[in-house]
């Protein structure tokens, strides 16, 4: 996948994950009680994990595949990927 384009959704599943948990920690769940607590519970649950699905998405662990196959010869940029990604 083009770094550009994992970044772009990394962008938008945080965004995702944020309002997620967020709604859940301060909305209308605030009333659920009971049995309730646990869909409350896992809705919290999975906003975390899609804020952690969104870091794995900006900073893949396989870097050196990213990096290799968006990197152009022809430009004078060389690649799109960040300053850090050199590093690893």
């Amino acid at each position: 996948m083009k770094i550009d384009l994992r970044r772009i959704s990394a962008v938008v599943v945080l965004l995702v994950g944020m309002s997620l948990a967020v709604w859940a920690v301060i909305g209308p769940p605030q009333d659920w009680t009971g049995s309730m607590w646990w869909a409350r519970a896992g809705l919290c649950a999975g906003g975390l994990g899609l804020v952690l699905l969104s870091a794995q998405l900006m900073f893949p662990i396989n870097r050196k595949k990213d990096r290799d196959a968006d990197r152009d010869p022809t430009s004078a940029w060389g690649s799109l990927a960040g300053p850090l990604d050199d590093l690893f």
